[in-house]
């Protein structure tokens, strides 16, 4: 038989007059039950047009000047003087002005009177035009062509001599062809800053020539914007497209080279941005004749102030075979990029197929100097054709102050002359000098060099924390050094006459972390033909690297007519020949290769040196043959074959032994950089061990590499938070990866093995508490003994331990429970999960207590009930831990769900306390009853119990075949009181619209049957409240506090 029994318990209080006061107060007994503690709008202003002046024209005669002008529009205009001269009558002009003093031109001819009134000083286009005439400009004056599009045909914007300023505002042009051999489209524009008289003398505007606003040529210009030899042109703030689209040579009879500008100065400050999708030719400065003279200073091409150009020109058919971004023909021209943002890139995939005028950036005047600093960049990507070309002796690349030039070359068309960057002239210097200035030259295939000097007398220095990084990767072929055959990184050519002496070659590198970084894929590093000496010098913690390989074994990396290579304290050089060889044409290749008065000498390095033989062998990233701390070396003769000296006599003896000096090694290094503690590992409670990883740097900007096996001893201190106990300090050293000095590398819990890992073992195989600190307080290579200076910091120990799983008060849950108790770690947050989704939470008290409610119908037979708890100590890997384990979250550790979990060196993680709801039948009934307080009087008292106002009585069925049921109660224990009176007959509950007494017999609430498993509320049955009602008699108004109990019984219904 179902049954389901819940207990009620009631009290009373009696005193007599005037204390007799009687208290009563029931109280359920319920089983398996708990309670739950829970746009810019425009101002629209109007411009007023009206009529505000009324000229009149007087008669004006000119006389004949020496400089009388040749164009025809020129004489056009002063026919119309004479015109108005003959004609006495005033005429009178209507000339519209906006609020801002600016004069209005909707057509051709309503310009052209405005050009020829000196008392307008700024004009505004109102209509795009398409001009008929050519304009002249005679004065300072400021126009607004309004961003709108003019076509100027085959006319030009001509300034003469007489202004200073002049400045154009939103300009937007094209311009057709000229055709013809006259006038050469080199020297065609727009605007053309100069006029000629009937002789062909030229007088040139010499001021400022300003564009603000928007500049935009459009729709395939054939000609460029401006041509103003001998003046200064400067873009200020300006923004738009340079679409200009010349015709290429041979498709017209004058050949396609279309200059964006050609000044003497041209200036691109304050921001600008201007793109040009199809311009071969940005900037040009010619010495035709017109450009020298102009007593200003500072000619050339000036990027600053966050101003940015960007040229792509991909159409073959759209430039001339000469296509240069930048050309310039004079000597001492500058092109400076300076200034955060400040940048000019240029992206193609022309071939310039002139051999003179290979280079994307051609200077060719001696002195010329291409400037880079304080953030600016030069970048050039290009298919074939070379980055720079600086012809004229004396010549100048300068970066500086975070400066940076980027040439990266897709390959070179199988021509000699496409370099990176190629020197024609003598006594050229390459210059990179700062912490952030870096010279980048990437030469993705073909044979050319990368950087090409076709002279000795060059400097190339690099300082202050500069970097210059060369790389030609090459055609993949084998050539012979010092014949001019190609692969070289850097090549330096021979083109002096027969009695002149090309001079040398210097390297030089100083100042900390300065780097010089030079790699050949398939040939030399630095070659040179002719007698052209090489000489390398770097200071104290510098950076040389030179990694290459040759075509023959008995030729070097570094090549040069007499080779002098100082190293003085450097922080890292490695000098590798990669070429492998064979038996039957020699195995690995030289490092060196010079005359008889070469020489090799470091100073207070450490060297580590790489036996040629070993080539076959890949023996390039191997553990060298032999290792050096601290010492010296020097070495000199032919491709530096003869040893010298040395204070270390293993040194002395590992010479001795191959013989030859440097002849018998394919690779020369030393890293004098100390390693360094990159991570200590932040350990957990969870943590017997204690793991931390060490690099050594390897080079100024390569990623550093795993600290080998016994490479470096580390010193790690372990400070206890409990402070009852001593700190230790406990050494170790790290460990290499499997193929690496045939060691194990380390392989920290399952996690991945790795190198450069030390470990500790906390002492006694403890584990690491809370808030133990840990710290590595010192270490060094074992191998020289240096300390290590960079240690990373102390790591506190974090909590990733849950909780243990919850004790129960009881595992009976059923339907009608609406409480679960129990106990736990103090401060816990307990969720009663269902499914994985919270039905409950409460936290638990600094007693260790706990009680969860149960929201009403959500329990069924059989639901699995989980009781998390987690121990809010937050997210381990927000405090660092790595690989944190599956039971921690956002808000602290937690029980499992299902299986243990294993982490680390601690004992498994118990899963959270389970609980199975049981199904049958069950019920929901009132728990508690209070009668209040009475007074004893002799007559016969009522009483009513009160419950809670939110008592209910429901009845659950959650068997599968539901049947009827009977809900019966009957008083269990009689009232008594503390000195063990008890009452009897007092206690009656309303069945209907009677009382009935309540006794040790069953009596029936209730009968029903449940058709669903949700409850069945039976509420009305409680009758508000009052269904409970105590009947004292005199004999029963004895004084005490009394207190009943009640049974509930939930049960099948009996049979008939």
């Amino acid at each position: 038989m179902n049954q389901y029994v819940k207990k009620l318990i009631a009290s009373i209080l009696f005193v007599f007059p005037l204390l007799m006061v009687t208290s009563v107060f029931a109280d359920v007994e319920k089983t398996s039950e708990s309670t739950q503690s829970e746009n810019q709008s425009f101002d629209k202003t109007t411009f007023s047009e009206e009529l505000i002046t009324s000229e009149t024209t007087e008669s004006q005669s000119e006389a004949p000047t020496s400089n009388t002008r040749q164009e025809e529009n020129k004489t056009s205009e002063t026919s119309e003087v004479a015109e108005q001269t003959s004609d006495s009558s005033e005429e009178v002009q209507v000339r519209v002005v906006s609020a801002d003093g600016y004069s209005e031109a909707a057509t051709t001819e309503e310009l052209t009177q405005l050009l020829a009134d000196e008392s307008v000083a700024k004009i505004r286009l109102t209509q795009p035009l398409t001009l008929d005439r050519e304009l002249e400009i005679k004065r300072d004056i400021v126009i607004d062509f309004g961003g709108l599009a003019h076509n100027f045909g085959t006319h030009h914007i001509y300034i003469n001599e007489t202004p200073q300023s002049i400045e154009f505002q939103n300009f937007k042009g094209t311009a057709a062809h000229p055709g013809g051999l006259i006038p050469n489209i080199d020297g065609n524009a727009i605007i053309i800053a100069y006029m000629s008289d009937f002789w062909g003398n030229r007088y040139h505007f010499t001021g400022e020539i300003k564009f603000t606003g928007k500049l935009d040529l459009y729709d395939g210009s054939k000609l460029g914007l401006i041509y103003a030899p001998r003046a200064t042109v400067t873009l200020d703030g300006v923004s738009g497209v340079l679409d200009v689209q010349p015709v290429k040579e041979g498709m017209n009879a004058a050949p396609g080279k279309a200059y964006f500008c050609r000044s003497y100065q041209l200036n691109v400050i304050n921001g600008s941005q201007l793109y040009g999708p199809y311009l071969g030719k940005f900037y040009g400065f010619l010495d035709s004749g017109d450009e020298t003279g102009s007593g200003k200073t500072a000619p050339g091409l000036h990027i600053l102030s966050g101003s940015k150009v960007s040229l792509d020109y991909d159409r073959a058919d759209g430039v001339s075979d000469e296509g240069e971004a930048v050309d310039t023909l004079p000597g001492n021209v500058t092109f400076e990029v300076s200034g955060s943002g400040s940048e000019f890139s240029v992206n193609t995939k022309i071939n310039i197929t002139n051999d003179n005028n290979r280079g994307i950036i051609q200077m060719r005047g001696s002195g010329s100097r291409v400037a880079v600093s304080n953030d600016g960049k030069i970048t050039i990507n290009t298919a074939t054709t070379g980055g720079f070309r600086l012809q004229g002796d004396s010549s100048q690349i300068h970066v500086s102050s975070g400066g940076q030039i980027s040439v990266k070359m897709a390959g070179d068309g199988d021509q000699p002359g496409n370099n990176g960057m190629r020197f024609v002239g003598k006594g050229l210097s390459l210059i990179v000098e700062g912490a952030g200035s870096v010279i980048d030259i990437d030469k993705q295939s073909g044979r050319s060099s990368a950087v090409r000097f076709e002279n000795g007398t060059q400097k190339l220095t690099v300082t202050n924390g500069g970097s210059l990084k060369v790389r030609n990767a090459g055609d993949g072929k084998s050539y012979v050094n010092r014949l001019n055959q190609g692969n070289q990184a850097i090549q330096f050519y021979d083109a002096s006459g027969f009695l002149e002496s090309p001079g040398s070659a210097d390297f030089t590198v100083t100042g900390e972390k300065s780097n010089i970084d030079i790699r050949a894929d398939s040939g030399a590093t630095v070659d040179t033909t002719g007698d052209i000496d090489l000489n390398f010098m770097a200071g104290e913690k510098t950076y040389l690297v030179m990694v290459g390989k040759t075509g023959e074994d008995k030729t070097g990396i570094i090549s040069g007519d007499v080779l002098n290579v100082h190293l003085e304290s450097p922080t890292y050089f490695d000098f590798q020949n990669k070429r492998i060889g064979s038996e039957t044409n020699g195995i690995g290749g030289w490092v060196f290769q010079g005359n008889g008065d070469s020489s090799l000498k470091i100073a207070h390095s450490e060297i580590a040196l790489w036996r040629k033989a070993g080539a076959t062998f890949d023996n390039f990233e191997k553990d060298p043959d032999y290792f050096s701390d601290m010492t010296d070396l020097s070495i000199n003769g032919t491709d530096l074959g003869n040893f010298v000296s040395s204070p270390s006599a293993g040194l002395t003896n590992e010479f001795a032994q191959t013989g030859a000096g440097m002849k018998n090694y394919n690779r020369i290094s030393a890293n004098n950089q100390l390693p360094m503690i990159e991570s200590l590992r932040v350990p957990t409670n969870a943590d017997e061990k204690i793991y931390g990883h060490v690099v050594v740097p390897e080079g100024v900007e390569a990623k550093p590499r795993d600290a080998g096996t016994g490479e470096v001893e580390v010193t790690l201190r372990i400070t206890y938070a409990d402070t009852t106990k001593s700190p230790v300090e406990i050494t170790a050293l790290t460990q290499g990866q499997t193929d690496e000095n045939e060691g194990a590398g380390y392989n920290p819990w399952g996690e991945g093995e790795q190198g450069g890992l030390f470990e500790v073992q906390v002492p006694n195989e403890e584990r690491l508490t809370t808030g133990d600190q840990v710290q590595v307080v010192a270490a060094k290579k074992v191998r020289g003994g240096q300390e290590v200076t960079e240690l990373d910091s102390s790591k506190t120990t974090v909590d990733v331990i849950p909780p243990e799983p919850a004790n129960l008060s009881t595992t009976l849950i059923n339907a009608a429970s609406r409480t679960i108790t129990g106990t736990g770690e103090a401060g816990a947050l307990v969720s009663l999960k269902k499914n994985q989704a919270v039905l409950s939470e409460t936290t638990i008290d600094d007693t260790g207590k706990f009680v969860l409610s149960i929201p009403e119908n959500q329990l069924f037979a059989g639901d699995v009930l989980e009781i998390v708890l987690n121990d809010q100590a937050g997210e381990a890997a927000a405090k660092g831990v790595q690989n944190k384990p599956s039971t921690n979250d956002e808000i602290g550790n937690h029980n499992p769900s299902d299986t243990p979990v294993v982490y680390h060196d601690a004992p498994p993680f118990a899963p959270a306390t389970k609980i199975v709801v049981e199904g049958g039948l069950s019920f929901l009934a009132p728990s508690k009853l209070d009668f209040g307080q009475i007074k004893a009087t002799g007559l016969i008292q009522e009483a009513f119990g009160q419950m809670d106002g939110q008592e209910k009585l429901w009845i659950y069925d959650q068997r599968e075949t539901k049947s009827p049921w009977i809900l019966t109660i009957k008083l269990s224990q009689p009232f008594t009181n503390d000195a063990g009176f008890s009452m009897q007959d007092v206690l009656y509950f309303k069945k209907a619209e009677e009382y009935q007494l309540v006794n040790e017999e069953e009596l029936e609430i209730v009968r029903g049957q449940n058709s669903t498993n949700v409850q069945a509320d039976y509420s009305e049955y409680l009758n508000n409240g009052r269904a409970f009602k105590l009947v004292l008699t005199k004999e029963n108004q004895i004084a005490g506090n009394y207190s009943a109990e009640i049974t509930w019984t939930l049960a099948d219904a009996p049979t008939e």
